[in-house]
């Protein structure tokens, strides 16, 4: 084969390669999801993808229009600069400069053909014209109105929460998979005695437990995860604040759905466990001295069991002298006893018998007398 024909089978590939990667990347342009436009440095559309229906446009709505136009003019002042830099850029000897590496990524407003606004996010780029002789702007743009309003629910939300977790009152922190805490409130600040700056990113939640619930909470987080339900979801555990001072917490801990973090809140109960204390010493206290008071009274109780007291009016006859008994009709002869009787069933007293000496003149005076002349 001569060195002729070799050169030209060899210009036959080339072009045929050529060939199947302009069609290669006529199918790619025509047949994207994305608007794939060229516009000249003045912002002229001079082609647009064949079948996209860029925002209910057809390519035939926007081919020989200024694009530039039509997007919001607060975003065409973002776009003129760039594309005065690239018209400079265009103007120098390109062949030196990487073309691919003058890329840019704009974002803009744009309404569609009824008039509505959306959100748009282009890659502008500097590419050689067809003809060979310049450069054109090669713009491949999509639709992010979508993306852009999950983004600002996302921000609103994170906000909303952020707030919450700032201000909620109680100690809060996020705990990673590992158990390294991500973030605090200004409350965990406080409760620790250590800066956020400190904790976040590099303390673990076992830094701060005591030892005593060290493996407790260790088991809890490593089942909350795989079955959150045989967990508890609240319970009191002790930590060590900066100063090595004990401090007793009610602890609340839920899993994040959909995540492997979790979010604990930690209320301070240490006061209320000491007045709890308190108050079951003061109780032990108050129980004991009933006790001792209740073993008194019955001391009491038995000791007035041997005391019989005669109070109120007792009725006596003022003849014989006999005591009627209160619970017995007066008129019954049987209801009225001898003193010595009444006195022995009513009182502790035992009585004896004797003369006092008026009696005994009265019954034996005469004996008596007769004995003392003698």
């Amino acid at each position: 084969m001569k060195y002729g024909e070799k050169s030209k089978e060899a210009l036959l590939r080339k072009v045929e390669e050529l060939r199947q990667s302009e069609e290669k990347y006529r199918l790619i342009a025509e047949n994207t999801s994305d608007l794939v436009a060229i516009m000249t440095f003045k912002g002229t559309y001079t082609y647009i993808s064949p079948s996209h229906r860029h925002l209910g446009y057809a390519p035939e709505d926007l081919l020989g229009k200024n694009g530039l136009n039509m997007i919001h003019p607060e975003d065409k002042k973002r776009f003129l600069p760039l594309l005065k830099q690239y018209l400079a850029l265009s103007s120098v000897k390109m062949m030196r400069k990487k073309v691919k590496d003058l890329s840019e990524k704009v974002e803009y407003s744009f309404p569609d053909k009824s008039g509505k606004w959306h959100m748009m996010e282009a890659t502008v780029n500097l590419v050689k014209s067809v003809t060979g002789t310049g450069y054109e702007i090669l713009i491949i743009s999509r639709d992010i109105t979508g993306r852009k309003l999950v983004e600002k629910a996302l921000k609103e939300s994170e906000a909303m929460y952020r707030t919450i977790f700032e201000n909620t009152g109680t100690a809060t922190v996020l705990i990673e998979e590992d158990m390294k805490i991500s973030m605090v409130n200004a409350e965990l600040e406080e409760l620790t005695g250590y800066p956020r700056k400190e904790i976040e990113g590099r303390k673990s939640v076992l830094d701060f437990v005591d030892s005593e619930y060290t493996d407790r909470v260790k088991e809890n987080h490593r089942l909350r995860e795989i079955a959150p339900e045989a967990v508890p979801r609240n319970y009191e555990i002790k930590i060590r604040n900066r100063k090595g001072d004990v401090r007793d917490v009610y602890l609340t801990v839920a899993m994040i759905p959909g995540t492997t973090r979790s979010i604990a809140a930690l209320l301070d109960i240490t006061e209320l466990k000491r007045s709890e204390e308190q108050l079951k010493r003061q109780k032990e206290l108050l129980d004991n001295t009933n006790k001792a008071l209740e073993h008194k009274l019955e001391e009491l109780e038995k000791a007035a069991g041997h005391i019989k007291r005669l109070e109120g009016l007792v009725p006596i006859c003022v003849n014989c002298k006999k005591m009627r008994v209160k619970e017995k009709d007066p008129k019954d002869p049987g209801a009225w006893v001898p003193l010595e009787r009444y006195l022995s069933e009513h009182t502790e007293a035992s009585l004896t018998h004797g003369l006092c000496p008026d009696c005994v003149k009265k019954l034996y005076g005469e004996t008596f007398k007769d004995r003392k002349e003698g």
